[in-house]
């Protein structure tokens, strides 16, 4: 088996390892190793690639199992095939970054979104509360001057009511039946 062919069929086509591994439920680095014959392709993913393609089934197995095309091999292509691989090497693993990366941003994204909700929520409890502190020291600010304008009256009113109770004390009239006898000498004891 052959995933040289393959890997030309996709290239045609102008897919991606990533597209193509996305087609038939392989992770891209799984497409890779079968590109590279180093792993076989799955049986049951021959009919996702014959759809992936848009070819029939008999066409991807006649393509796998063509031998990969055999040149002579000269110094040169030894360096060209290791600079392939090389670059080959250096594509795969910047796709799998890249894979990684667009992960870690999505679960970034998630969290921030989740921070984001969480704050808007304490948000709205710290807007309901000072609301309910405002209304409270309303409340306490009102009930503090009636408390203030009950105590300024009532002291202004105990004089009046002093010297009412003192004015009806000393206008009553005396009954003499129920008058004590007192003497001058009483009188003067208790002016001293």
């Amino acid at each position: 088996m052959s995933g040289y062919h393959l890997m030309k069929m996709r290239l045609d086509r102008g897919m991606s390892q990533k597209e193509l591994a996305k087609m038939i439920n392989y992770s891209r680095s799984q497409l890779s190793r079968v590109e590279n014959d180093i792993q076989h392709m799955r049986e049951d993913s021959i009919d996702l690639l014959a759809d992936a393609f848009e070819v029939s089934r008999e066409e991807i197995i006649e393509a796998i199992n063509q031998p990969k095309p055999v040149h002579q091999k000269t110094e040169n292509d030894s360096i060209y095939d290791k600079m392939d691989d090389l670059r080959l090497s250096i594509a795969n693993e910047m796709e799998e970054s890249n894979e990684i990366t667009s992960k870690q941003i999505e679960q970034m994204k998630q969290q921030i979104q989740e921070q984001s909700d969480e704050l808007s929520e304490q948000n709205l409890k710290m807007l309901s509360l000072t609301k309910d502190l405002e209304f409270a020291r309303k409340e306490l600010s009102q009930r503090t001057k009636l408390f203030i304008f009950g105590l300024i009256f009532f002291l202004i009113l105990i004089p009046f009511v002093m010297v009412g109770i003192l004015l009806y004390m000393n206008t009553r009239p005396v009954n003499p039946a129920n008058a004590v006898p007192v003497s001058v000498e009483e009188i003067k004891d208790s002016e001293v």
